[in-house]
């Protein structure tokens, strides 16, 4: 077995470039945060707003496009709480960068909790979506 040892997409980044970055790497950490985030808004979901999953079996493997039909920002953390095993370790919403990374503790919490990607509303150029893609192949 030949192994082909790279290094990290996000290494030498100032932390604020990493928590706007695509190019993410995910740690250990960051997987702990967003399994016991999407726990307990599971269990939030499930124990004060009655919420139950149907289907999920139907999911093809990953990768796979989910979309809400975005009635609040409850959309993406629901989504997010539902999904289980590697889906959910691979699942990334997509966040108002304008509105959830304009400060270090909310891009902090939208980058590691709810593994979000940055979509600058008023920034974004044709090809960004290319430029994402590019960044999460293995």
């Amino acid at each position: 077995m030949s192994w082909d040892l790279k290094p990290a997409p996000d290494l030498g980044l100032t932390t604020k470039q990493r928590l706007r970055s695509h190019g993410r790497e995910t740690g250990l950490g960051s997987l702990v945060l967003q399994y016991a985030w999407r726990s307990l808004v599971r269990a939030h979901l499930a124990v004060l707003h009655r919420l139950e999953v149907t289907g999920r079996e139907n999911l093809p493997p990953p990768p796979f496009v989910l979309v809400a039909n975005h009635s609040s920002h409850l959309d993406a953390l629901t989504l997010g709480a539902v999904l289980r095993g590697p889906a959910a370790r691979r699942a990334h919403a997509l966040a108002a960068g304008d509105t959830f990374f304009t400060s270090g503790a909310s891009s902090a919490f939208a980058a590691y909790a709810l593994n979000a990607f940055p979509v600058w509303r008023k920034r974004t150029r044709e090809g960004a979506g290319d430029d994402a893609r590019a960044s999460h192949r293995g």
